[in-house]
């Protein structure tokens, strides 16, 4: 890898609403890895996928690109998943968020 920076705050604007997050890790500026300890857990996976894909979309706000990839590595048993940040699962997530943020 290139460049990988760590520890990146973001703010995301959705509708009328400020979302502030933490990226983990950003791999040349193409890979969003985010850290998780313990076991995989299927239950919290989607949740996880939703957190990626809002962190796709402040990057492509940011940058005007869309990462190409987002994995979660679970450090405590070597794992990484890799989670679709295609356009339309990117979309939706954003879409979702609106509706939940309105008030």
């Amino acid at each position: 890898a290139g460049t990988v920076l760590r520890e990146m705050p973001f703010v995301l604007p959705i509708g009328k609403a400020l979302v502030h997050g933490v990226i983990d890790a950003l791999i040349d500026n193409t890979i969003i890895v985010d850290y998780k300890t313990g076991k995989p857990n299927p239950e919290l996976e989607q949740h996880y996928a939703d957190q990626l894909r809002l962190y796709a979309a402040a990057l492509r706000n940011v940058t005007g690109n869309t990462p190409k990839q987002a994995v979660l590595w679970y450090a405590d048993h070597g794992e990484v998943h890799t989670i679709d940040i295609s356009e339309d699962s990117v979309g939706e997530v954003l879409v979702r968020a609106q509706k939940a943020l309105m008030p």
